[in-house]
């Protein structure tokens, strides 16, 4: 299945005014995954996170 609109095309449209398109799911999940802010960076601060409270209760055991 071709995509009707890329995920630059879509912003260009919402910067242009136009606030509403049709999705469905298949179009939706495409655009999503091919967005690193929404796919990338979310999974790459969770996997810092942990790693911050991995060194945070190592601290707390060394203090106990």
């Amino acid at each position: 299945m071709t995509l009707l609109f890329s995920l630059p095309q879509a912003v260009a449209a919402v910067e242009d005014g136009v606030t509403k398109m049709k999705l469905d799911e298949k179009r939706f999940r495409r655009l999503l995954n091919e967005d690193a802010m929404a796919i990338e960076k979310p999974a790459e601060g969770i996997r810092r996170f942990t790693a911050d409270i991995v060194k945070l209760e190592n601290i707390f055991i060394k203090r106990l």
